[in-house]
């Protein structure tokens, strides 16, 4: 019978490969070529599953698996065993035959490699013309497209649709993406031509299964793997070809686009990344599948002459009289040949055809390794060593190569290495005529990829594939029940899966979540949490009051937790409570924290504010002095006693003596009760009237024990008296120290001006400068002078000797302070030299101001002293005014830091 050649031609997704399959089926005996390794696995699979293993051979570079009755052979298009006569015979992807690295085998299995009673070549339109030319009896049948294919533009990798695969051209860019995806959408599986196939199939898996959404792949996927995609996006339309950089055509772009939707379920395309967007004459070509023909051929002479080394490059080099078929360009194994017949070593051993032939089938092992042409060369040179003269590849030698291999650690970059070795080994396993024990190696050397080939599929999984997102999407399409545990410490797991975290009474997701698991994951760890919940409620509910807190910012704490916060109420001593309680765990479990919450926050404003309380509830308190105390509950126990003036001169000593017992202090500035400016108190009075005043962001209290503290910028109106202190100047100073202050100051004369003491300066804490800009603020008038400094006397050995009678002259002079650090006759020298050291004091005057508690202006109190002199003619600076005769100061002791000031007293 007479062989059919028919054509099989169309674009993607047209059922080609399953019709070639279908027809192969039909004969008795079948060969079918296809273009990649992995393909080949994945139709070898099918056939299988339809015949079993028995019949069914797989013959690759590196993986034979051929039974002894073999009837059909699934082959890349290089393996292909073209002369065993089959009757059908079937090459999958014929426009390769114009790649220009591999085209021209794909051209010789065209023109020479034939079925006994069937033959089919499956492609693109674009081989139309060319089939039609070189085979002129050939049929054609064309096939449409099962599905819709459209251009959806261009989309950001973050909003990817699922069930998208995205395609790069790089390694780096593959894994780049690949980690973009894991941290925004939970992972991807990565599929390139350099994985074995036991890598592939389990990266698939994950997408297959719906562990993941997304795959990311090189343009390997369009070489006819079948998946399901609904959307592919190009992340580039340029690539390095193994020679230079170069845009890919539309035709190339249309192979890799197509395989989005299978079958009948429409798919879509477009860009990502860093791809520019199609332009429009390009979109249509790739939709409507209309693509140039193609002219030319890749083609190099099969008819190999091995006399000599020469002569078989000739004729690898031979040009084809055919004006479609064009020279390939120079090939790997070409270019080992001309590496290894430029050595010497190798010269010396050819001596005739059969050494030719040897030296080129050592050639044609393929460089998996991609080091350099030189190092390729190498190994083949040691191939060829070993095998001149009918040797065999030492078993020992192999079992070390192998063995450096043999090793599971490391990262991506390390295994796919160690693949790409392994896989040399492999080729050179299937040639009996190389190794001893074919079989043992051939198992050896398979054992060995499938180790590594789990390897780097654990460590791609475990770099770009978030293995709680991958079990959580799994479970959630198969409609699985998930269950939710928390352990003591809060922390909540789903299928093992850490997934947050219960604090206090809300779920907080894990910030590692994706923003599209948020949604799934918290929906199902509150449905799990309610049994938690109520638990929780019904502990918090028995929790003693030591376990709980509050915040300067009104927040309610249980332990570490924030539970709730405090709201305003009716008035300052009755705040309310909102409980942090998420609205899944129900309204019983926010009611009992509610109601547990009011409890502490009322026994803690009863003990806290005692002394007020007990003054709010004093029966005895009648007419004016019941309305004072009510003015000082109102402010939470300090109140200016300008805001009360009236009230507080109507009351009679009788009503005064029974609001002292309350601990009530009538201060010339401020009505307070002293237990009220305490720690806790305080901090707790500044919240209230926090709420209140209806403040976004509440005041902190004044660090405990200090005097006085620096003004707080933009202080919202009354926090000063709230928190126990009196703005005065850049300062504000407790107000109970104010009062001993105010008490001092009261047996000065005010009018006509004096200075500070040093117990003023003490129980402020302030220097001088800062107390008088403490007292202006206090609505005093500082006015600054300067005179000669007195210095204290240092009592010597030679003071304490009898001292000569002085002159007049001498009795009216200063004491001087003995210096040891220079002669006497030097220092009397320098004295008489150098002008007296002055000292700068503050006269202060009452002069009350509109608004006392404005900050003085920096500029006061510099310069010159203020004042009108006193007489005719210069001032005297060194003249002290006082408005009685001084006191007997006691002796001034030299140790004390204020001993100039004591100096003066009595000047």
């Amino acid at each position: 019978m007479q062989s059919t050649i028919t054509a099989v031609l169309g674009p993607t997704n047209t059922g080609k490969t399953h019709y070639a399959i279908e027809r192969m089926l039909a004969h008795r005996t079948g060969v079918i070529g296809l273009p990649l390794r992995l393909l080949a696995r994945e139709v070898y699979d099918r056939i299988v599953a339809l015949r079993g293993p028995s019949v069914v051979a797989l013959v690759t570079g590196e993986e034979r698996i051929v039974p002894p009755r073999t009837k059909y052979w699934v082959c890349t298009v290089e393996a292909m065993p073209v002369g065993i006569g089959a009757d059908f015979l079937a090459v999958d992807e014929i426009q390769l035959c114009a790649d220009p690295d591999r085209g021209y085998i794909f051209t010789d299995r065209l023109l020479n490699a034939r079925g006994l009673s069937e033959t089919l070549f499956l492609g693109a339109d674009s081989m139309r013309g060319r089939i039609a030319s070189l085979i002129p009896e050939a049929q054609f049948m064309r096939r449409d497209r099962l599905s819709k294919l459209s251009y959806s533009g261009e989309k950001k990798i973050a909003r990817m649709p699922p069930r998208s695969a995205i395609v790069a051209f790089s390694v780096d860019n593959v894994y780049a993406i690949a980690e973009l995806l894991r941290r925004q959408k939970g992972g991807a599986a990565v599929v390139m031509g350099a994985l074995s196939p036991r890598t592939r199939n389990a990266q698939v898996a994950l997408y297959q299964n719906g562990d993941v959404d997304y795959l990311v792949a090189t343009d390997a996927i369009g070489m006819g793997l079948n998946l399901d995609i609904n959307h592919v996006a190009l992340a580039g339309t340029s690539k390095f070809d193994g020679r230079r950089h170069r845009y890919l055509h539309p035709n190339e772009l249309a192979q890799i686009a197509g395989r989005a939707g299978r079958f009948t379920t429409d798919g879509t395309f477009g860009v990502t990344g860093e791809a520019t967007p199609l332009e429009p004459e390009w979109v249509d070509a790739i939709e409507n599948h209309r693509f140039a023909s193609i002219k030319k051929l890749q083609w190099r002479s099969a008819r190999l002459e091995f006399g000599t080394p020469d002569a078989l490059i000739r004729s690898l080099e031979q040009v084809s009289d055919h004006d479609e078929l064009v020279r390939a360009r120079e090939a790997d194994d070409l270019a080992t040949l001309k590496l290894l017949w430029g050595m010497p070593e190798v010269k010396d051993k050819i001596d005739a055809g059969p050494d030719v032939r040897q030296l080129w089938d050592v050639c044609k092992v393929p460089d998996f390794r991609k080091v350099s042409a030189a190092e390729h060369a190498s190994i083949c040179q040691k191939l060829f060593d070993f095998m001149h003269n009918g040797g065999r590849i030492p078993t020992d030698w192999l079992a070390g190569q192998v063995k450096k291999i043999d090793n599971v650690a490391g990262d991506i970059d390390a295994l796919s290495k160690r693949l790409a070795f392994i896989r040399t080994w492999t080729y050179v396993a299937q040639r009996k005529d190389w190794v001893a024990d074919a079989a043992h190696w051939r198992d050896e050397t398979r054992a060995v990829e499938d180790r590594l080939s789990d390897a780097l599929h654990e460590a791609l999984t475990q770099r770009f594939v978030d293995r709680r997102t991958s079990i959580l999407l799994r479970r959630l399409k198969q409609k699985e029940a998930l269950v939710a545990d928390v352990n003591e410490n809060g922390e909540v797991t789903v299928e093992g899966q850490f997934i947050g975290k219960l604090e206090g009474f809300r779920f907080q997701l894990d910030p590692s979540a994706s923003a599209e698991e948020a949604k799934t994951l918290r929906a199902t760890a509150i449905a799990a949490l309610q049994p938690a919940f109520n638990l929780r409620s019904d502990k918090f509910y028995n929790a003693p009051d030591t376990e709980m807190d509050i915040t300067e910012q009104g927040g309610l704490m249980w332990g570490e937790y924030a539970v709730g916060k405090l709201v305003a109420g009716a008035d300052a001593l009755s705040p309310a409570v909102e409980p942090f309680v998420d609205e899944e765990a129900g309204p019983e479990v926010a009611e009992k924290v509610r109601r547990r919450l009011s409890h502490f926050i009322d026994r803690r404003i009863t003990a806290q504010f005692e002394p007020l309380l007990a003054l709010k509830n004093d029966e005895t308190l009648t007419g004016m002095a019941r309305g004072v105390a009510f003015r000082i509950v109102e402010a939470m126990g300090i109140l200016p006693r300008a805001d009360i003036a009236d009230d507080i001169k109507g009351l009679d000593q009788d009503q005064r003596g029974l609001l002292r017992k309350h601990g009530v202090r009538f201060g010339q500035f401020t009505i307070f009760q002293q237990l009220m400016l305490k720690p806790a108190p305080t901090r707790l009075r500044l919240v209230l009237w926090s709420l209140t005043a209806n403040l976004q962001e509440f005041p902190e209290a004044p660090p405990p024990g200090l005097v006085t503290v620096p003004a707080v910028k933009d202080a919202p109106e009354g926090y000063y008296a709230h928190a126990g202190y009196r703005l005065a100047g850049d300062r504000a100073i407790r107000i109970d120290m104010l009062e001993r202050l105010a008490d001092m100051i009261r047996s000065q004369d005010t009018r006509s001006g004096f200075e500070a003491n040093p117990d003023m300066l003490s129980i402020t804490g302030l220097t001088l400068e800062q107390f008088a800009n403490l007292m202006e603020g206090l609505g005093y008038k500082a006015e600054k002078g300067e005179r000669p400094k007195v210095k204290a006397v240092v009592p010597t050995p030679e003071a304490e000797k009898p001292a000569e009678p002085a002159t007049d002259a001498e009795a009216t002079e200063t004491v001087p302070v003995v210096e040891t650090e220079a002669p006497v006759e030097a220092k009397e020298a320098d004295t008489e030299a150098t002008e007296p050291e002055v000292e700068v004091f503050y006269t202060f005057t009452w002069a009350p101001r509109r608004r006392p508690s404005a900050p003085r202006n920096e500029n006061r109190g510099k310069g010159k002293p203020k004042g009108k002199p006193r007489g005719k003619g210069k001032p005297d600076n060194n003249k002290k005014f006082s408005a009685r005769p001084p006191k007997q100061e006691k002796p001034i002791d030299p140790d004390n830091p204020f001993a100039a000031l004591l100096a003066l007293k009595g000047k």
